[in-house]
């Protein structure tokens, strides 16, 4: 909701360089959300070859320093959503928005 927002604050805490919206621009129109599974990566031990589909770390080879994880595109988290479209839902749950909120935060 605060990144439809365009909240300052929180958009700060995206990873600026992969930002489809950088600082000072208009903020997304709509986000949606997608579980991904992430997994350690292992070193190069007969344990780790009997975890199926993991990844085993090759020390040797420079593409495999620094791996610490891997992950994959599991399926859709949240579909995409506009502002209104969330409000709709506060709303419906009967949660706070603007001054109500800001005064339910005092509280």
């Amino acid at each position: 909701y605060k990144v439809l927002e365009g909240s300052e604050p929180v958009l700060s805490l995206l990873d600026v360089e992969e930002s489809p919206w950088p600082r000072g621009s208009k903020p997304p129109k709509a986000v949606r959300a997608w579980l991904y599974h992430y997994d350690f990566t292992r070193l190069d031990t007969p344990w780790a070859h009997s975890i199926p589909g993991t990844q085993v770390l090759n020390l040797s080879r420079a593409e495999d320093v620094g791996l610490w994880w891997t992950r994959k595109k599991v399926e859709p988290y949240v579909p995409a959503v506009t502002v209104k479209e969330l409000r709709d839902v506060i709303k419906g749950q009967g949660w706070p928005l603007g001054k109500e909120r800001l005064a339910a935060l005092r509280r």
